[in-house]
């Protein structure tokens, strides 16, 4: 009995221990947590899928994982209590501070890319050793020290962080399967990928490396080639690298990778290059023709010189070698026996015609070179054998000209302040060559990335430089159409160079296309006394100036776009980014739109630059605009640029003159109101007349039955609900304005497509007098017909959206989105959401515009009572449409 009684004691005793720990367990689990930052609380909300009440140590328990790029999401804190998470994305935000990310000990899969963390060295990251997958792409980073941490790592991406100081790190990850380091200056560091036999993918590009050694001993023992029994390929990426050639032909350059390449199924370059022609050991790196205030010799003589590269690891010893610049004189100057260049290194031999060979002093040549340009030979001791060549080049006073990288065959010039005599000319500034010449063809194919220019979280600028005369003759063009036409709107470019820079660098983007641009905004470039007007501008990468020299132009990108169109503030939006907002919130809407970011604009017209203003780069909405966002199948459709032009609105009512439905020339001044895009030798309009007359013609349940297989309408309605909330008038629905129409041929449904909101939150054109008080107080679903006022009408339909609206299920459906866009949960149509992209602008931009021509500084106008006024119209009619 006793033994019983002490058994129902030991028992009771338990559950009251157990019952004590639930009840605490359950009291931490309720405990409430504060996240700091509002759009990372709306995705963790969307991803717990709960949209109200307190988040909890339950609820963060229950994350695993967390989907949250993009959002401009500023702060972490609060982050910490999801110990949970094993996937988290970050990408593209505005995060200088990891901290609270140490917590997250189970992590197995991190990107943090393309977010300002130069200051972090990633140590808050040491306890995550279960990581496997990590994404620091464009982060300004600059120590990897961090790596060592992460023993299980498979994959990672250090793409474009070209300040990191060394590789070594990455040695010990011997799990790693994939390595993206394009635009990572790895060079000799390349030695420390040789433990990393498990690699598949890999990605050097631009990287600067010059030995490929490390990489065909990988191969040799099966790394980076494709294992098909396994369903596993391999990923190569070697472009735009100095590889070097020595004199044997079948031991070194490329050749050590031929017996493995055609084993990598995803290669780059398809087939490696075959030796060069000329076996170099040594080369003719960089050198100065008209030398007056750069280097001096030693008796303070500002001479011009010539700079030679040694790319082996040994030193390489001239003694006989010879200099000259003459080709029918190739030993006109003697190196002397003592004369090396060490390993990797640099060699300066002054052109002063000074003739000296003295041990431990510069050594001097018997020649100088002439200005206008002398082709420079470099050769062997026996006085017939060519090492080196470089062709006539005139070179411009106080610059130089030489290879980029080191010991490629691509040349540049640089600037005074950017000669490197003996050293790397591999990170110096480049400058414009002059007008008509290229020492090699001219460069194709595509110049950085779509999502460098279009990262929101670095300032930004372009400099177009343009040459006096070429400026004058884009301003005499102007105005001959002027006098033509009556109006400014030529299509004609000028030629001009590009400088854009950001906090990663900058990229020389030599004869682009440069005009202005604009509808009614355009104006001549300057007025008679000289003075420059604010104006629109477009760049063209491809543009060939109708000259067979720029033929291989055509091939061009830069940015993944061939042109870039940028806009003035020309409405002084003191916030500066109503428009960046508006298409922001149209593609966070699921509305295709183009992507926008703000960049500084200057403008140097020979010697003098100019400081133009904030201006926004506006994605082309073109053929390459299409194919970023449709499968290859639908990338094929007709695309119409739909403006009221000179036959009128583009409302989508019958066609009355045919010339409304054309292909703009701007050479006959003919502006037709739906311009095709793409497609153009096609010239067949049988779609979009079909669409109009169907728009026209059906009606009810016909009518409904045609949209729904026809058009893209649950795009068009949410179109239709941001466009209400933004209160720009100068759309379809109001003027039958500012849109484009693309045809999918593989769903056989147009999508309208909208451009052009620079009015709207409360600044800009009202719409007078049909509409007032920027919009607030219009009918949400008759809208207003701008049309009407101008053509003086009584009634002027916008069948695209009067009868879409009309049809019951449509209508409905829009009304649900306008209720979605103000649901403060959803953190879309909110004045915080407008106001963390103004202050994020504002820091970046805002100590320069006040010294603009626009001469505007940051300010927040009167956004508050825009957001609070439209969002309680919009909320009344809402209640008054849905008792």
């Amino acid at each position: 009995m006793k033994k019983f009684l002490l058994l129902l004691t030991v028992l009771s005793l338990v559950l009251t221990l157990v019952a004590c720990w639930n009840q605490e367990t359950s009291k931490r689990d309720d405990t409430l947590i504060t996240i700091m930052d509002a759009a990372l609380e709306t995705a963790i909300r969307n991803a717990l899928d709960k949209s109200t009440g307190p988040l909890t140590q339950h609820d963060a328990h229950q994350l695993k994982d967390l989907d949250a790029g993009a959002l401009d999401i500023a702060s972490l804190d609060g982050l910490e209590h999801f110990t949970n998470l094993l996937h988290l994305n970050l990408r593209g935000n505005v995060i200088t501070d990891l901290r609270p990310l140490a917590a997250l000990v189970d992590m197995r899969t991190l990107d943090v890319s393309r977010n300002p963390l130069a200051h972090e060295d990633l140590d808050m990251l040491r306890t995550m050793h279960q990581l496997e997958h990590l994404n620091i792409r464009e982060t300004g980073i600059t120590r990897l020290d961090v790596l060592a941490s992460f023993p299980k790592l498979t994959y990672l991406n250090i793409h474009s962080n070209t300040r990191i100081e060394t590789l070594a790190p990455v040695a010990h990850l011997i799990h790693l399967e994939t390595l993206i380091a394009r635009d990572v200056p790895v060079a000799d560091d390349i030695i420390y990928l040789s433990s990393l036999t498990r690699l598949t993918r890999l990605n050097l590009r631009n990287t600067f490396t010059s030995d490929l050694t490390v990489l065909a001993t990988l191969m040799e023992q099966g790394a980076l080639r494709d294992r098909p029994e396994d369903g596993i390929f391999a990923e190569v990426d070697l472009r735009d690298n100095p590889v070097q050639w020595g004199r044997a032909s079948t031991d070194d350059g490329y050749n050590l990778l031929k017996p493995y390449w055609n084993d990598i199924r995803d290669r780059a370059p398809i087939t490696l290059p075959s030796l060069p022609d000329l076996e170099r050991p040594v080369y003719i790196n960089e050198f100065v023709s008209s030398n007056g205030e750069g280097l001096t010799d030693e008796d303070g003589s500002a001479e011009d010189w010539i700079e030679l590269y040694n790319p082996n690891t040994t030193p390489y010893h001239l003694a006989g070698y010879y200099l000259s610049d003459d080709v029918n004189t190739p030993s006109k100057w003697r190196f002397p026996d003592h004369a090396t260049i060490p390993p990797r290194g640099y060699l300066i031999v002054f052109a002063s015609g000074k003739d000296r060979t003295t041990p431990g002093q510069p050594l001097h040549a018997n020649f100088r070179i002439d200005a206008m340009g002398e082709t420079l030979l470099l050769t062997d001791p026996d006085g017939e054998t060519l090492i080196d060549r470089v062709t006539s080049v005139p070179v411009p006073r106080n610059m130089s000209f030489g290879r980029q990288p080191d010991g490629s065959s691509r040349f540049a010039y640089f600037p005074a302040n950017a000669t490197t005599a003996g050293a790397s000319n591999n990170h110096a500034t480049t400058w414009s060559m002059p007008r008509d010449f290229y020492p090699t063809e001219p460069p194709v194919g595509n110049l950085e990335s779509f999502d460098r220019l279009f990262n929101d979280t670095h300032a930004k600028s372009f400099t177009v430089i343009i040459s006096q005369s070429q400026w004058d003759a884009l301003d005499a063009e102007m105005l001959a159409y002027h006098s033509q036409f009556n109006d400014w709107r030529t299509s004609v470019y000028a030629r001009a160079d590009l400088l854009y820079e950001d906090a990663y660098g900058q990229v020389l983007i030599e004869d682009i296309g440069f005009r202005s641009r604009g509808n009614t905004s355009r104006v001549r470039l300057q007025n008679d006394d000289g003075r420059l007007n604010l104006s629109h501008f477009k760049f063209s990468f491809d543009e060939d100036f109708d000259d067979p020299m720029f033929s291989k132009l055509r091939q061009r990108t830069a940015f993944e776009l061939s042109a870039l169109d940028l806009k003035f503030n020309r409405n002084r939006d003191a916030t500066y980014v109503t428009e960046k907002f508006a298409l922001d919130l149209f593609n966070d809407f699921e509305v295709m739109a183009a992507k926008t970011t703000l960049a500084n604009v200057y403008v140097q017209i020979g010697d003098t630059k100019h400081y133009y203003g904030l201006y926004t780069a506006f994605e082309p909405i073109d053929a390459l605009f299409i194919a970023r966002r449709f499968e290859a199948e639908a990338q094929t459709g007709h695309l119409y640029k739909s403006l009221w032009q000179q036959f009128g609105p583009a409302s989508l009512q019958p066609i009355t003159d045919m010339r409304a439905i054309g292909i703009k020339d701007t050479r006959v001044h003919y502006r037709p109101a739906y311009d095709l895009k793409t497609n153009r030798s096609l010239r067949d309009h049988t779609e979009l007349l079909a669409l109009i007359h169907a728009l026209d013609s059906l009606e009810g349940s016909a009518l409904e039955t045609y949209v729904r297989t026809h058009i893209e309408v649950d795009a068009l309605l949410r179109l239709y609900a941001v466009g209400v909330l933004l209160g720009n008038v100068d759309d379809y629905r109001a003027m039958g304005n500012n849109y484009y129409l693309y045809h999918n041929p593989r769903t056989g449904k147009w999508q309208m497509i909208p451009f052009d909101y620079d009015h709207g939150l409360g600044q800009g054109w009202q719409g007078e007098p049909v509409f007032g008080n920027h919009t607030i107080g219009a009918d949400i679903l008759s809208w207003g017909r701008i049309t009407e006022h101008f053509l003086g009408r009584d009634h002027y339909p916008h069948p695209l959206a009067d009868k879409i609206l009309a049809i019951p299920a449509f209508r409905e459906q829009f009304l649900d989105y306008v209720e979605a866009l103000l649901n403060p949960s959803n953190n879309l149509f909110t004045h915080a959401r407008f106001e963390a992209l103004y202050l994020s602008q504002r820091a970046l931009y805002g100590d320069t515009v006040g010294s603009s021509m626009t001469a505007l500084d940051f300010g927040p106008r009167n956004t508050v009572w825009y957001f609070s006024e439209k969002r309680a119209d919009v909320q009344r009619q809402l209640q008054q449409l849905r008792p």
